[in-house]
């Protein structure tokens, strides 16, 4: 008894630190924002926060439009996250890893992409979709972000 006991009170110990870890600190003012890709080989700005430090929460992104007919991964969008000026981060999403929704116009969605990328005083969030033959129309994203 003495020793179950003493078991389960160290696994509950080492759980403590990364449960402490995952927790989110949680901003006082919470956005969401959206932008709309409408001309390929074009960056936008999804959003860009210079006024003190926040979290990016998540980014989501709407392919819409005819369905892609060229070879995988014709239908792209690069994220490009620049934190506090530092070194610009890259994430390539292709339509071809997300499910169609069986409509007539033939929209994949790639759901919440959680990030949980903290800030102290910048954060650029843009979006550049390729030129490539039989991709689609628009691709619209969003992102939730907060400040402290």
């Amino acid at each position: 008894m003495r020793v179950s006991k003493s078991l389960l009170i160290g696994a509950a110990l080492l759980l403590l630190p990364s449960l402490a870890l995952a927790q989110d600190s949680g901003g006082t003012k919470l956005f969401y924002v959206t932008a709309t890709s409408t001309n390929p080989n074009t960056t936008i700005t999804l959003f860009n926060q210079t006024t003190g430090p926040g979290n990016l929460k998540g980014i989501s992104c709407l392919f819409v439009g005819p369905p892609d007919t060229a070879n995988p991964p014709a239908s792209l969008v690069n994220v490009y996250v620049t934190v506090d000026g530092g070194t610009q981060l890259t994430i390539t999403l292709s339509a071809i890893n997300f499910p169609e929704d069986g409509s007539s116009t033939k929209q994949e969605f790639t759901g919440f992409l959680p990030y949980n990328v903290r800030f102290a005083s910048s954060l650029k969030v843009q979006l550049n979709r390729n030129n490539v033959a039989g991709t689609y129309n628009n691709i619209v994203c969003q992102a939730t972000y907060d400040l402290d």
